[in-house]
């Protein structure tokens, strides 16, 4: 596609000249602000799927000021392999999140089971022959 893809796809994002462009671009490609931050600032090279999303949604913005990338050799088969490595690592995350929380869960319960049974030991001790407890 590019020569040079990080370096096109920031020279490209220069001259749209977009007042907010991170924002803008994360929400017109569905991208996360982070990593458009990152693509943008070159820390961090694009990905071919983040690339057609970018230029197929500003395709317009750019071939009003004279630039048309050729985004054919971005293959679909890319894009469908990376799009499945994101949501596999999505669920994923969720998947850890759920475990995480029902770890925490099972915590709790188990804490109340013992204050519960104590409760009970106190219970039947007082009821079948303890003493009154005073303040002091």
């Amino acid at each position: 596609m590019l020569k040079d893809q990080p370096n096109t796809f920031i020279a490209d994002v220069s001259a749209l000249k977009l007042r907010f462009p991170i924002v803008t671009i994360a929400k017109r490609t569905d991208e996360d602000r982070g990593n458009v931050c990152r693509y943008v600032r070159g820390r961090k090279p694009p990905s071919k799927s983040f690339l057609i999303r970018f230029y197929t949604a500003f395709k317009d913005e750019l071939a009003a000021i004279g630039i048309e990338r050729d985004i054919s050799r971005l293959t679909n088969e890319n894009l469908t392999a990376e799009t499945s490595i994101k949501e596999k690592d999505t669920s994923e995350k969720i998947l850890e999140s759920l475990n995480r929380q029902l770890a925490i869960s099972r915590q709790i319960l188990a804490q109340t089971n013992r204050i519960e049974q104590k409760t009970n030991e106190l219970l039947k001790w007082y009821k079948f022959g303890g003493q009154r407890w005073e303040l002091n």
